[in-house]
């Protein structure tokens, strides 16, 4: 029995915690341990516990590239005849695309993996999603996100010359062109800043194999992954109320400087 983390992104935070479940159930069971670490340049080594694994990969996560975890619990193999065997044991295997536990017991009585497995399970079901709607909307995000920002630039720069009297005057005589000349200037503006900084983010979180067997893992390349997504979340969430703000003041402007001048 086991889980297997399918089409989820883990963030090194939520990494941390289903790896530090694992280590807490089996430090209690008293399991013996073997924590490897791979690297990119093909280097190994052995963790002392998941303690000195989180400190790989808050440090160096873009260098690890697969995390393999043992556990074992030997016992006694029969009633009468005395003999030493692995009567339970856990498996964890990671990398940039696959988080895998598997766990087997010779004895449910004594060592009962149900309940972390249910417990993993459980914190996987809230992360979060690889092609989620915002993924699947990129293109609307994009957009929202390029004339919301854009638009409240645009207005700042059509500001600039409110400053002088001559130009309070040209735009008090002149609404509309002062709107189609800010939409305009918020068009260019969005553009660039979306070309700039959000398609990139996109386009790398896009790249991957998109098989809805695998995830993505914040670890190797896939290290900012995580990151990115939060940063595309809070943009286009933000990006909501820049429109709502822009439009009004964009609507406002030339009414205020008519009644003002």
């Amino acid at each position: 029995m086991g889980v297997n983390i399918q089409e989820r992104v883990v963030s090194i935070s939520a990494l941390s915690k289903l790896l530090h479940k694992i280590e807490d159930f089996c430090r209690k069971e008293r399991f013996s341990a073997q924590l490897q670490v791979s690297f990119a340049d093909g280097s190994e080594c052995v963790a002392v516990n998941i303690d000195e694994i989180d400190s790989f990969l808050h440090k160096e996560a873009q260098n690890v590239i697969a995390l393999k975890l043992y556990y074992e619990k030997i016992g006694n193999a029969g009633r009468y005849v005395v003999k030493n065997t692995t009567v339970a044991a856990l498996k964890c295997e990671i990398t940039k695309d696959k988080f895998v536990v598997s766990a087997q017991s010779k004895d449910r009585e004594k060592i009962d993996f149900t309940d972390l497995l249910e417990e993993l399970k459980s914190t996987i079901d809230h992360l979060p999603k690889k092609y989620d709607k915002l993924m699947r909307d990129r293109y609307k995000s994009v957009l929202k996100i390029g004339f919301g920002f854009g638009l409240l630039a645009a207005l700042l720069v059509m500001s600039l010359p409110m400053l002088d009297a001559r130009g309070r005057e040209f735009y008090a005589a002149n609404a509309f062109l002062y709107i189609l000349i800010t939409l305009v200037l918020a068009a260019v503006i969005g553009f660039v800043l979306v070309t700039v900084f959000v398609i990139p983010l996109y386009v790398e979180l896009l790249s991957t194999n998109d098989d809805n067997e695998i995830c993505d893992v914040a670890i190797a390349e896939k290290v900012y992954f995580a990151k990115h997504r939060k940063t595309l979340s809070w943009l286009d969430k933000i990006s909501g109320y820049a429109v709502i703000a822009g439009v009004v003041l964009l609507l406002l402007m030339p009414i205020v400087m008519i009644w003002l001048f």
